[in-house]
């Protein structure tokens, strides 16, 4: 049984950035369920696929889709959290020329948390009650 790891189905990325900085690329991104980067959870944009948000070299980046798994994006923030709504550290976001800091931008939980079994990894000998069992165990769902 492989897990994928704990991360929101939809997150939103929001809050104030200096002199609006990019802040028409905040806003909801859904999780690319059984999709990851660098171990960590993909998620698009919703309503524009061509913006993404992803893990890479220890930073969280929100950035183009063709910067997927790349250290670049128009905001970043360096936190190991093992999905974005945990991330504990202040956002940056970039002009073109230099990073500054973000300290209002969060991103949230938007629903439940979980961690997405991938079941054709489970071998075909497991009977349906091992199976509700391994479900059971590995499915956390934390309320709103």
């Amino acid at each position: 049984v492989r897990c994928m790891p704990v991360g929101a189905t939809t997150v939103m990325v929001a809050g104030e950035t200096p002199n609006d900085l990019n802040s028409d690329k905040l806003g909801e991104f859904s999780r690319r369920l059984g999709q990851e980067v660098n171990g960590r959870p993909i998620y698009a944009q919703v309503g524009n696929d061509n913006r993404m948000l992803w893990y890479a070299a220890g930073y969280w980046y929100l950035g183009k889709k063709n910067e997927l798994g790349k250290s670049q994006g128009w905001l970043c923030v360096r936190d190991p959290a093992p999905a974005p709504e945990l991330v504990q550290s202040n956002w940056r976001v970039g002009d073109g020329e230099r990073l500054h800091p973000a300290p209002n931008v969060r991103c949230a939980a938007i629903g439940a948390r979980t961690i997405e079994i991938i079941r054709r990894l489970i071998p075909e000998r497991t009977t349906q009650d091992k199976l509700l069992s391994i479900n059971a165990r590995r499915i956390i769902r934390i309320p709103k």
